[in-house]
């Protein structure tokens, strides 16, 4: 199983449309084979601070995820609220 940790950065006043866009994210990418988890989560201490926590079934799984049309669409999007890029860690069961 792969597991991914995207840290983002909301800009203030933007949190209204950043969700709009995570929940078409979130909708279409359950719909994808391998895909166990794809949540996001608010920081508990950090105002703006958000996680997507993911889970895959394997590797490939994941970088077709990439390839679909929604995360390429819909990510630039995403990030546009950001303060600068997702901080991306990708783990693996072992």
């Amino acid at each position: 199983m792969i597991t991914v940790v995207a840290k983002l950065k909301v800009k203030v006043g933007e949190l209204e449309e950043f969700m709009v866009l995570v929940r078409e994210l979130i909708f279409e990418t359950l719909k994808e084979t391998g895909c166990l988890e794809y949540d996001l989560h608010k920081h508990t201490e950090k105002d703006g601070v958000y996680a997507f926590i993911e889970k895959w079934d394997t590797n490939d799984d994941l970088k077709a995820h990439f390839d679909t049309d929604h995360f390429k669409n819909i990510l630039p999007q995403i990030v546009g609220h950001c303060e600068g890029e997702p901080e991306i860690d990708v783990y693996k069961t072992s």
